[in-house]
Parts: C-alpha cells; sequence; structure tokens
C-alpha cells in the first residue's frame, strides 16, 4: 500500500516510451528520407583581398565599413548578372544548365551565393553552391572576378568628373601661355598650369590605387565532396529534433491525460493512504496474494468493520469480482471450514435497490448453490443481526452511474473503490470519492485492478502493496 505522489518526469517516460520512440523513430527516418531526396549540393569558396590603403578615404574612416560595402556588393544584382555573364561566355550553354541546375534567375543565384568579412583581416569569403564541383567553384571565382571588375567600374566612374575638369583646366592654361602675355602674368600661368598638372597627377595616382584594390588571395577549387546532403549531420539534427519533439509530446499528452496508471496516482486522486495493485487474468479473476493483504490491512485499519461496500469507480470498473476476491481473503484469514456455510463470509451482488444475490464465500471462492434472492436492505439487516458476525462485501455500481451506492451508505461501515489501470481517470477517482464522503461513508481503500504483467505459484501481479 502507498499514498499519492504528484506524477514524475520518470513516470512520464514509463508509461510513454513507447510514444517517445514512435516520434523519434519517424523523426529519424524522416531525415534520413529527406536526405536522400534532397538534391546534391557543393560549395565552393573564393577569398577576395581589400587593400585599405588604397581605397575609398570615406570608407576607411569606419573600422569594418570598408568590408561590410564590399560584402554587399557581392549579391548585388548588377554584380551577379555580370558573373553569369562571364560564365555564359567562357562555357557551353549545356555546362552552364548543368553547373547552375537550370536557368535560374539572376536572384536565384545571388540566393546560392554568401559573402562574409574574415575576422581579424581585410579579406573576404565568397562561398557558393552550385550542383556539381565544377559549377560550384566557377561560380565562386566568376563572382570574385565580377566584383572587381564592378570596383574598376566604379573607381573610374568616382574619378571621372574630376579628371575632365583638370584636363580643360590645363588646356586652357597652355592657350594663355601661348599667348603675348605680360611677363608677370605668364609666371602667374604657368605657377597655375603646374599646380592644375599636380593635381591631375595625384588624381590619376589615387585613381589607379583605387581600381587595384581588389585581388583574388585564394581562388575557388571544385570540392571533393558534397556539401549537402550530410547523411550524418542530418541524422542527427533529425535525432535531436526528435527527442524535443517526443518530450513536448510527452509533456502534452501527460497535461490532458489523467487517467489512472498506478496505485500511487489513485491514492492522490482518491485522497486515502491504503490502495493495492491486483492483477486480473483474461477470465476477470483477482490475483490471491495481493487481495489477502490489502484484506488484511483494511481489517487491521477497521476492525470494528463488518458490512463494507465495494464500489466502481466508473462504469467500467466492476465491483463483483473484487468483492468475491475480498471475500476469498476473508475466509481463508478466518478459517471458515468448505462445509460450514453458517459462518462463510458473504458477498452481496447487487441487482437492483430491491434485490440482490447473496453468496456464502468459502476459501475456495463464492458458492454456487447456496443462492438466495431478497431486497438489498434486508440483506444487510440481516447480516448484523446475525449472531456469528459475519464479514460481508456489498458489490455495488458506480456511483457516478446508479444511486444504489448513495441509498445504502447509511448501512454500511466502510467503502472500498475498484479502478481500472490505464482506463479510469483521476477526475471519476474524485468525484466517487467525494460522493461517498459526502454521504459520510469512510473510503477505507482503493484497489486498482491490472492486467497481470508476470505470474507466480499465486497467478499474483507485480504490484505494489507497500503500506505508508
Amino acid at each position: 500500500m502507498q499514498s499519492g505522489v504528484t506524477k514524475t518526469a520518470g513516470d512520464a517516460l514509463r508509461y510513454r516510451w513507447p510514444l517517445a520512440v514512435a516520434i523519434i523513430a519517424f523523426s529519424l527516418g524522416g531525415g534520413v528520407v529527406a536526405a536522400e531526396l534532397t538534391p546534391t549540393q557543393y560549395k565552393a569558396e573564393a577569398q577576395l583581398y581589400v587593400d585599405p590603403t588604397q581605397n575609398n578615404a570615406a570608407l576607411n574612416a569606419s573600422d569594418g565599413l570598408l568590408n561590410r560595402y564590399f560584402t554587399q556588393q557581392v549579391t548585388a544584382h548588377h554584380v551577379v548578372k555580370r558573373a553569369l555573364a562571364s560564365l555564359a561566355a567562357s562555357e557551353s550553354s549545356n555546362q552552364l544548365t548543368s553547373d547552375l541546375g537550370g536557368n535560374p534567375t539572376v536572384d536565384q543565384v545571388a540566393s546560392r551565393i554568401t559573402a562574409t568579412a574574415i575576422k581579424g583581416t581585410t579579406a573576404i569569403a565568397i562561398d557558393a553552391t552550385g550542383h556539381t564541383a565544377s559549377g560550384a567553384a566557377n561560380l565562386a571565382n566568376a563572382v570574385a572576378m565580377a566584383v572587381i571588375d564592378q570596383n574598376r567600374e566604379d573607381a573610374a566612374q568616382r574619378y571621372v568628373n574630376s579628371d575632365q575638369f583638370l584636363q580643360g583646366e590645363l588646356t586652357r592654361l597652355s592657350k594663355l601661355i601661348n599667348q603675348d602675355r605680360s611677363p608677370e602674368q605668364l609666371a602667374g600661368d604657368r605657377a597655375q598650369f603646374q599646380t592644375t598638372y599636380n593635381n591631375l597627377q595625384n588624381l590619376q595616382i589615387q585613381q589607379a590605387k583605387d581600381v587595384e584594390s581588389l585581388s583574388i588571395t585564394d581562388q575557388a577549387q571544385s570540392p571533393a565532396k558534397p556539401s549537402s546532403p550530410d547523411l550524418a549531420r542530418d541524422a542527427v539534427i533529425a535525432l535531436i529534433g526528435g527527442i524535443v519533439i517526443s518530450g513536448l509530446a510527452i509533456l502534452l499528452v501527460e497535461r490532458f491525460d489523467d487517467r489512472i496508471r498506478n496505485s500511487s496516482e489513485l491514492a492522490e486522486a482518491a485522497g486515502i493512504l491504503l490502495t493495492a495493485e491486483v492483477g486480473v487474468d483474461r477470465a476477470g479473476t483477482l490475483a490471491d496474494r495481493p487481495s489477502a493483504l490489502l484484506y488484511a490491512h483494511i481489517m487491521a485499519r477497521n476492525r470494528e468493520a463488518r458490512i463494507f461496500m465495494v464500489a466502481g469507480i466508473a462504469a467500467q470498473d466492476y465491483s463483483g469480482p473484487t468483492a468475491a476476491s475480498l471475500g476469498v481473503a476473508a475466509a481463508a484469514s478466518v478459517g471458515v471450514a468448505a462445509e460450514n456455510a453458517d459462518n462463510r463470509p458473504v458477498v452481496l451482488r447487487v441487482e437492483s435497490e430491491t434485490a440482490s444475490l447473496s453468496q456464502p464465500v468459502g476459501p475456495e471462492g463464492p458458492s454456487t448453490t447456496a443462492v438466495t434472492s431478497e431486497p438489498l436492505l434486508n440483506s444487510i439487516q440481516a447480516l448484523r443481526a446475525s449472531p456469528s458476525r459475519k464479514i460481508a462485501f456489498l458489490a455495488v455500481p458506480s456511483v457516478l452511474v446508479s444511486p444504489i451506492a448513495l441509498s445504502v451508505a447509511g448501512s454500511v461501515d466502510a467503502a472500498v473503490l475498484v479502478a481500472t489501470a490505464h482506463r479510469t481517470r483521476a477526475a471519476e477517482v474524485r468525484q466517487s470519492a467525494e460522493a461517498l464522503k459526502g454521504a459520510g461513508l469512510h473510503v477505507v481503500a482503493a484497489i486498482l485492478l491490472t492486467a497481470p504483467r508476470s505470474s507466480g505459484a499465486d497467478g499474483a501481479t507485480a504490484g505494489k502493496n507497500n503500506r505508508r
């Protein structure tokens, strides 16, 4: 016998492990199938070096801004379009279609490209994926080259207005110098010409530096193996996902499933201390040993009680076999001889409020010959009037489906509740126990009927029969 305890994670795993195994197996199998069906992808990487000393001063002014500018340039629409044009010019149409996996748009190709500034350096890693190893490498190299070409154009465009202005100034000053002017004017024109010329040279030098500020340090090579699918990686991810999902599923099921699974939960729901798990075979016969132990505990705590109500908690919880089993235990306890029917414990099987079947019980079980049928209350009164102080067990239907239990509650000494493992719900246990207690009846014990898990000489189930 034992008292109720709150559900634990261990209990949840013990009773829900088939669900967890099924979810994990399904997740793992799904991950493997998805990996097998995923198109093969290869990833290649090219690296660009950005010379910060030969670039736009405005970009150099902020730490990391220069690299961030070029990482954005890598996936820019016009840069990717330039890279695709370069590939189309260098590869056959069939090879290009194979490398790209069809004829994707510029935006679709851009989604296969990523650029990352390598921490602590001014280098940029350009990663490209493709359906073939060579296609991935060619795309990464083409994008890297397109970024360089675009940077050259941008650099040249940045200086074109200044270049044109200085060139125009030199032409104008040359004309003035060639005119017939005073020595003072000529000296001033020549000095201005020299300054303008120096500015033009400096501009062209800076333009050349900006144009050559990018260079490929590592060209992309064809990868030896695909980057996806990775069967081992995908299986691990699927396994972890299955474990997480199974855990959440178990928590969800435990949250809404209040079916009684063991005597601890039965004791907690009924609010009593004395519970037992008793195995039931296919014929509906209860194991003898747990029933005898339960009977001994009941009588030890209720020495003056003689008439016990055995009530099912829900409609499916049959009290008849339980009452008969307790009767057998009582007969064995008092040592009643089989031939002395007058002193045998009695099991009253209630058929209605006005009729019951009275069966004397011996160690071998309820009698099938000495059966009388009479009104229920008359049977109870006759038992109380008996000088032999017979022990009687009154088997009644659930209080949730029949009023019989409440109608005779004042005529019996104590009640024993009967539940069925994995079928009776905690809410039903609470309702039944509260209804009987509200009628003034003392609920002394509860029995949880379980399917047999192992059998011994007495056919007893390995149930919990510890007393708190």
